[in-house]
C-alpha cells in the first residue's frame, strides 16, 4: 500500500488520484476434516518491533484479536491509542485484509522508501491443531512532500545604508507552495549537498554560508558572510514561509 493514498484527518497523502489503502488476499490451505477455527498472528512475530507512527511506538490494542463471527481483527495502535493499521482474518473464506489508517515512520531523508511488515501467521482447527507459521509480507511505501512553487523575492542594493535610494525594504518574505504528503512537513532547509553561494563575492571577498542556526520551532536561519562581514540572511520557517535580508552588496558582473 502507498501512504500517498491516505485520505484521513491529519494524514492527507500527496497522490491526487487516490487508490485504496485496504488490500486483501486469500490463504491457500488444506483444511482437513476439522475445518479452520481461527487464524492468528504468532506471539513471537516481530512485526511491531521498531515500528512507530508520528514518533510513537506501536502496540496491539487491548483484546486483539477481536472476534466477530468468523472474523478476527488485530489493531496496531500508538501508545496514545490512535489506530495505525488493522489486519482482519476471516475463516469463512480464508481471507485477510490489511487496512492502513495512518502513516508509519520510515527511514529519515531516504525518499520514497519501503517498510516490509512480516506477519507470522498460523491457523488452528477445531481440534486445536495449529499449523507451522508462514510469513505474510505487506509492503508500505513512504509518502514524500513536494515543493510545487516558490515565490521569488527581490531586493535592491541601492536601498543599503550607503546606497543611492534607501526607500525600499531590505528584508522581504514569501511562501512555499507545498504538497505535504501523509507525514506532514516539519521543516524546510537548504539541501546540504548544494552550495548556493558558490562563485559569489562581496567587495572581492568570497562569500561563504555558515551552518544553519535552528530554534525550537524548526526555524532554519542561514547567514552568508564575506570574511567577517554579513552579506545576507535567509530564514526558513516550518510553516513554509521564508524571509531574505540583504546586509551588504554582492559583486555583480561589470
Amino acid at each position: 500500500v502507498d501512504e500517498d493514498d491516505l485520505n484521513v484527518s491529519g494524514a492527507q497523502g500527496s497522490d491526487a488520484d487516490k487508490e485504496p489503502t485496504l488490500i486483501s488476499g486469500n490463504f491457500v490451505i488444506e483444511e482437513g476434516a476439522d475445518g479452520i477455527k481461527s487464524y492468528q498472528i504468532e506471539a513471537t512475530s516481530p512485526v511491531l518491533a521498531d515500528l512507530s507512527s508520528g514518533g510513537e511506538a506501536l502496540e496491539w490494542s487491548n483484546g486483539s484479536p477481536v472476534q466477530n463471527g468468523t472474523q478476527f481483527t488485530y489493531t496496531a495502535q500508538t501508545l496514545s491509542g490512535e489506530a495505525v493499521f488493522t489486519m482482519v482474518f476471516d475463516t469463512a473464506d480464508n481471507s485477510y485484509q490489511f487496512n492502513l489508517l495512518q502513516p508509519l515512520d520510515h527511514a529519515l531523508a531516504d525518499g520514497e522508501n519501503e517498510i516490509e511488515l512480516g506477519f507470522n501467521i498460523s491457523a488452528t482447527d477445531f481440534d486445536n491443531d495449529t499449523t507451522a507459521p508462514q510469513t505474510l509480507t505487506i509492503t508500505v511505501v513512504d509518502d514524500i512532500p513536494t515543493i510545487t512553487s516558490v515565490e521569488p523575492l527581490s531586493v535592491d542594493e541601492d536601498d543599503l545604508p550607503a546606497g543611492s535610494d534607501g526607500n525600499q525594504p531590505l528584508e522581504v518574505s514569501g511562501d512555499f507552495t507545498t504538497t505535504q504528503g501523509a507525514d506532514g512537513v516539519v521543516l524546510y532547509r537548504i539541501d546540504p549537498t548544494t552550495n548556493p553561494v558558490d562563485g559569489l563575492s562581496s567587495g572581492g571577498v568570497a562569500i561563504t554560508l555558515d551552518p544553519p542556526t535552528i530554534n525550537g520551532d524548526n526555524q532554519y536561519s542561514y547567514v552568508a558572510k564575506a570574511g567577517n562581514v554579513e552579506v545576507f540572511k535567509l530564514t526558513l520557517n516550518a510553516d513554509g514561509s521564508y524571509s531574505f535580508e540583504l546586509k551588504a552588496p554582492i559583486d555583480h558582473a561589470d
